[in-house]
C-alpha cells in the first residue's frame, strides 16, 4: 500500500459517482487544498502514518 496507490482508488471511486474534489474531500474529512496537495505528491500526514501501521501490521502477522 502506497499513498499513491490510495489516490488513485479514491479518485476511481470520485470520478465513477462523478463527485467533485471540494465535495469528495469534505467526505473523507480533508480540506479540498490538501486533497490537491496530496494530487501534486504531497499525502497527508494521517495518510502516512496509516501506511505505516498497515505495513507494521502485515509484517507482524500477513494473514490478516
Amino acid at each position: 500500500m502506497t499513498a499513491e496507490s490510495i489516490l488513485e482508488q479514491l479518485e476511481k471511486y470520485r470520478i465513477t459517482n462523478d463527485i467533485d474534489i471540494s465535495t469528495f474531500a469534505k467526505q473523507i474529512g480533508l480540506s479540498p487544498a490538501t486533497y490537491y496537495n496530496w494530487k501534486k505528491g504531497a499525502p497527508p500526514k494521517a495518510v502516512e502514518i496509516l501506511i505505516r501501521i498497515s505495513n507494521t501490521i502485515n509484517l507482524i502477522s500477513p494473514h490478516l
